[in-house]
């Protein structure tokens, strides 16, 4: 159900990002931002593999979705830096900074592949793999809510269509 929440969440953001005129539907921002809410509902529909049973057809697919969705979200937040804080140097720098350790934090598990390949012990007990999947989500979602504060705090470009309305401050 969280992941489900991530995904909508997401999304919602990148929306606002468009609808607020701040980007264009089809720029590489929204379009990782696909590629991740993409990747996170057929990381959901499709379980991970039972390595007590075998390797399994949905189990592949869970982890190629994995790979995409964990690649492409640092990639948007990274494109959407500038769109979210264009006026904070400060913001756009946390949003970067939170997308490049997004990736880092995957290549902590290709650096346990490549050790893997080069005759090492099998990649997923090279790492605790677990603990590694858990920060790399919670750094995402962090991205995810610091791009989020950007969209909130700073005002909408000029002829924006946005056509959430806004209530007057009280």
């Amino acid at each position: 159900m969280s992941v489900l929440l991530v995904a909508a969440g997401s999304a919602a953001t990148f929306a606002t990002l468009v609808a607020s005129g701040r980007s264009r539907l089809w720029s590489p921002s929204t379009i990782f931002a696909a590629g991740w809410v993409a990747g996170l509902l057929i990381i959901v529909a499709f379980p991970k593999t039972d390595w007590s049973i075998g390797p399994s057809l949905g189990g592949t697919i869970h982890r190629y979705a994995s790979i995409i969705a964990f690649v492409f979200l640092p990639l948007a937040v990274l494109a959407a830096a500038r769109a979210a804080y264009p006026h904070s140097a400060l913001g756009r720098f946390v949003v970067r900074a939170l997308g490049v350790t997004s990736l880092a934090w995957f290549g902590v598990i290709l650096t346990a592949v490549v050790l893997m390949l080069a005759g090492g012990e099998p990649w997923w007990r090279a790492i605790p793999l677990g603990l590694v999947e858990r920060l790399m989500a919670l750094n995402e979602v962090l991205a995810i809510g610091a791009l989020t504060i950007g969209l909130c705090t700073a005002p909408a470009a000029e002829g924006a269509t946005s056509r959430v309305p806004v209530s007057p401050a009280i």
